[in-house]
């Protein structure tokens, strides 16, 4: 038991360090959001290439000549000439923040954008943006919508409602929540509990900063474990012999505080290690598709019951109704004052990484783009087909959530080319003897933001050189980090009985 926790505790250290760290700023996104991270110092798998990764996930005419791109590097301009420039002007410039999610135009030719965390304006005169104020909100905003001359922006757990004017610094947004319908069905995922237990989102910020600093101990009896094997090796050192009894005393400090914080805070290092095990692959497929019901001591009962689930939003304007697509799949209003749910329609295959397309090309069909393809849709009879494989088989809807397509986004470039993005392969254009614009070289390495490359140290992800096996890195080491738990309780419950012993044959020699 002394061997295994120490030589894997050893060698988990430094991953320990790197999962506690991480694992803090994904759970403070907007606090570490103007930070980021040149992609030159990442393995090349992270650069971009053809305009992948989400690059730009839309567009949207700005006039006869000019076409407006967004995605993950902000706001583009691109005209008939086929010359692209940036158009952040205006755009807050840190990786994270300029993330736009959609444009739109409203019916007096207003132009607005949306970010995670800002909605701006276009001055056409200037041809530059500006912010709108926006209530406040710990949520993220996640898109955009006009109907007329209102404006609806959606954000993972409310709807944010404003009227146009000539005065567009002065719209006045009013927030509101999804009212309760009897069509929807309030489930509780079992998933989603164990993601806010492992995060401690489970009891609001308070518990995200109590787990944190619970990830800070672990960093703190980890380090002292090392410095405990660190202080073996000098102390026996023969080499070595003056200010020994300092350093055996700063050895036994190590050791004492390394015991105790180890021992009292063994079951949230253990909570927090099988949770986190449980949110990836493949003990995640035992949670998946589950729901509960009730915990002893929590309220599964939310204020809001639509919080944290709310991603998309467009308005039929052929049918006047609205769709809204949520993490429990989309629902149909007839409008969003009363909530009042019309049907729950059945939509092709959707990721769980998210709705990337989704835009209405006639009265009943839409087009539906993420990483598990791209589908035509036909909202009235709910039925659809593969829009790239021609296929008129269904897939079914629990199928994996990535196909041989990762549909990152869609633009329709200057009526007279379609341009599809895919995740991991960049643009490439629908119609044949066609090309997009090819990518400026010096684009290879811009920024990725803290937040995201957290992301992608927490989940693993960022050891690129195990190709699909990164998705089994978090379980292999949290089962490391249970054995190393384990093995340390046992090392102790042993010190524990050899303590006793000790002391009941120093009384029986006493006697």
């Amino acid at each position: 038991m002394r061997k295994i926790h120490k030589y894997l505790g050893l060698i988990l250290f430094p991953i320990i360090f790197l999962l506690v760290c991480s694992g803090v700023v994904l759970n403070h996104r907007k606090q570490f959001s103007r930070f980021e991270v040149t992609r030159s110092i990442l393995p090349n798998s992270y650069r971009y290439s053809n305009w992948n990764y989400g690059f730009f996930k839309g567009g949207l005419s700005l006039d006869s000549n000019n076409l407006l791109l967004y995605g993950t590097e902000g706001i583009w301009i691109s005209n008939r000439d086929s010359i692209i420039e940036e158009f952040n002007n205006g755009i807050d410039r840190s990786a994270d923040q300029k993330k736009i999610h959609r444009i739109i135009r409203t019916s007096n030719n207003q132009i607005f954008a949306i970010s995670s965390y800002h909605l701006y304006h276009l001055e056409k005169d200037k041809m530059r943006w500006t912010k709108i104020k926006l209530p406040e909100t710990e949520d993220l905003f996640v898109d955009i919508e006009s109907k007329a001359d209102t404006i609806v922006i959606l954000s993972r757990s409310n709807y944010y409602v404003g009227v146009t004017n000539n005065k567009q610094q002065e719209i006045v947004f009013t927030t509101y929540n999804l009212s309760h319908s009897p069509k929807h069905e309030i489930k509780h995922s079992l998933f989603k509990f164990i993601w806010d237990l492992h995060s401690g989102a489970l009891w609001g910020m308070s518990g995200k900063i109590i787990v944190d600093i619970i990830g800070v101990l672990f960093i703190f009896v980890s380090f002292t474990g090392f410095m405990i094997w660190l202080y073996k090796k000098i102390i026996r050192s023969e080499s070595i012999k003056r200010d020994s009894a300092n350093k055996r005393k700063r050895f036994l400090w190590y050791h004492k505080n390394h015991d105790r914080w180890g021992y009292w805070l063994l079951i949230p290092f253990i909570l927090i290690t099988i949770t986190g095990i449980f949110l990836r692959p493949p003990f995640l497929l035992f949670i998946a598709n589950k729901s509960v019901e009730s915990i002893p001591g929590i309220s599964m009962q939310p204020k809001n019951e639509w919080k944290d689930m709310l991603r998309a939003i467009r308005y039929d304007i052929n049918n006047k109704s609205w769709l809204i697509y949520t993490s429990d799949g989309m629902y149909e209003f007839k409008d969003l004052e009363t909530s009042e749910i019309l049907s729950k329609p059945n939509t092709p295959p959707i990721s769980v990484m998210g709705l990337n397309v989704m835009q209405q090309i006639n009265e009943n069909e839409w087009i539906i783009g993420s990483f598990s393809g791209l589908y035509i849709w036909n909202k009235t009879l709910e039925t659809y087909y593969d829009a790239l494989e021609n296929k008129n088989t269904e897939i079914p809807n629990n199928s994996l959530p990535f196909s041989n397509n990762q549909i990152s986004g869609l633009i329709f470039y200057n009526k007279e080319q379609t341009v599809l993005f895919d995740y991991n392969d960049g643009a490439k254009t629908i119609e044949p003897n066609r090309s997009f614009l090819k990518m400026p070289k010096h684009y290879q390495t811009n920024p990725i933001s803290l937040w995201n490359l957290s992301l992608e140290i927490h989940t693993g992800r960022i050891v690129t050189c195990l190709g699909i096996f990164t998705l089994l890195i978090p379980c292999i080491l949290g089962i490391i980090i249970m054995i190393i738990l384990i093995s340390g309780l046992k090392i102790s419950n042993l010190k524990c009985f050899i303590r006793h012993i000790t002391s009941l044959l120093n009384n029986v020699r006493k006697i």
